[in-house]
């Protein structure tokens, strides 16, 4: 998705965008929160 993004940005289809940004954005954010949370107890 990220070369679509970066060099075809005029045929994005921002449903498909916004649905991947809903879907997958807030695991992606516990995830991270995690292993902040990880380096920061080291």
């Amino acid at each position: 998705m990220r070369d679509v993004l970066i060099h075809d940005y005029i045929n994005v289809e921002i449903d498909i965008v916004w649905k991947t940004v809903v879907d997958y954005l807030p695991t992606l954010k516990e995830s991270v929160r995690q292993i902040i949370d990880k380096l920061n107890n080291v």
